[in-house]
């Protein structure tokens, strides 16, 4: 499962650099203006996935529950 969330950052960083690129241009706003902007979001999902790699009772709880 940890794999799963790796690659998921990974996938969601390169569509990232494609739409983010798109985007500026269709919006006319400079590309470091946005990244700015997205910063917390990338810092949330490596604290998330940190979280879920090092202490899996957090996302064993409900699963726990109901055994």
């Amino acid at each position: 499962m940890k794999r799963h969330w790796v690659a998921g950052l990974r996938r969601l960083s390169l569509k990232r650099q494609q739409l983010l690129f798109v985007g500026c241009a269709v919006g006319k706003v400079s590309i470091e203006k946005v990244s700015r902007a997205l910063i917390p979001f990338y810092v949330t999902m490596v604290v998330v996935l940190m979280l879920v790699t090092f202490v899996p009772e957090v996302v064993m709880f409900i699963p726990n529950l109901l055994m």
